[in-house]
């Protein structure tokens, strides 16, 4: 079809000149040289949809979630939920016997684990210390808490 089209359009440059999308439309609609035209159905920009944002969130993984190699070939059932956008469930056959496995595709955020217990350490609760180990606000200030004062 793509050639047909291009042959059809280079007589139609020869023979008048195209400018406008609609001209385009019609030259590609009568390419075709025995029968009906082709149907050619016009789509805004809205139509295409941009997957740049998922893609950076997301990782193939090929593992599931029980430890199994993922065989992604042999997959015949896939199940997708509005819940967990970033987890595919699927079978390797389309018996009901078979329970789902799943894979989750979201990128795991790292998390810089040398400031990170310093920083759950001073910000927890004093209910879960001993009465005589509480550092308290009223007492030290903001002076205690380096998370707060940029330390760390």
């Amino acid at each position: 079809m793509r050639i047909l089209v291009y042959t059809k359009r280079r007589k139609e440059r020869t023979s008048k000149s195209s400018y406008s999308f609609s001209e385009w439309v019609d030259v590609a609609k009568r390419a075709r040289k025995k029968g009906s035209t082709f149907e050619v159905r016009e789509m805004s920009a809205a139509s295409f949809l941009n997957f740049k944002e998922l893609k950076s969130n997301i990782v193939n993984r090929k593992t599931d979630s029980d430890g199994g190699k993922v065989q992604w070939l042999n997959i015949r059932w896939l199940r997708f939920t509005k819940k967990e956008p970033y987890k595919i469930m699927f079978k390797y056959s389309i018996s009901d016997d078979e329970t789902f496995k799943s894979v989750n595709l979201k990128k795991e955020e790292k998390v810089d684990q040398s400031s990170f217990g310093l920083c759950q350490y001073f910000t927890q609760t004093a209910d879960q210390f001993p009465r005589q180990n509480i550092l308290t606000f009223s007492r030290y200030g903001n002076t205690f808490n380096p998370c707060t004062m940029g330390s760390i």
